[in-house]
């Protein structure tokens, strides 16, 4: 019996597995059918913190091609330091979507996250900019909404809403600020501040 439910969880991690790489690799696709020029190749380094409970940095460094004008795919690597010195080293694939209407932009990222903490996780934002804020060219409010299903089995467990502001500079530097509210399954919710700093090369 416990052999059997065993092979049922397993069966159903390999199902959540599964959804994940289709979703991304569907929305990739059905991207690449919009008939767009394709931009080259970028490279971003992110630096970060959050000002929760327990500080938490991050660092990133991500290559980025644009398939079309609206769809690209990227991969990052990362380090998270977490306070009383534990750290995880991610692996991030992602495929994003991007679409702009008067006065706003808005898009939608599709991520796999691999860690070095045996977690694999399945990530899904959808996000809104208005720039030119308070008539600035170089000011934005932003806004932003990411689900967070572990694959692992435990599904889903996270839920995070954003408000705030950027700075782009020459689009080679981008400073965010956002106020966080997270939404937890199973444990309790949280409030933060998280500071993102951009440079792209």
């Amino acid at each position: 019996m416990f052999a059997h439910n065993r092979t049922e969880g397993a069966a159903e991690i390999n199902i959540m597995r599964f959804g994940a790489l289709r979703s991304i690799a569907t929305f990739t696709w059905l991207g690449m059918q919009l008939p767009a020029m394709a931009a080259p190749v970028s490279v971003n380094a992110t630096a970060g913190m959050a000002f929760a409970g327990e500080a938490v940095n991050v660092a990133l460094l991500e290559i980025r091609n644009d398939v079309t004008a609206h769809v690209a795919i990227a991969a990052a690597a990362g380090y998270l330091d977490v306070a009383a010195g534990r750290g995880e080293g991610q692996l991030r694939l992602m495929a994003i979507g991007t679409w702009s209407i008067p006065g706003w932009t808005l898009d939608n990222r599709h991520m796999l996250s691999l860690s070095t903490q045996s977690v694999e996780r399945y990530r899904m934002r959808a996000r809104v900019v208005r720039p030119e804020l308070f008539g600035f060219p170089t000011l934005s409010a932003r806004a932003f909404d990411e689900v967070f299903v572990d694959l692992d089995g435990a599904g889903f467990i996270r839920n995070n809403v954003a408000l705030g502001v950027g700075f782009e500079l020459h689009r080679a530097l981008l400073a965010e600020l956002y106020r966080v509210w997270e939404g937890n399954h199973g444990a309790p919710d949280d409030r933060y501040l998280l500071g993102l700093v951009t440079v792209r090369f």
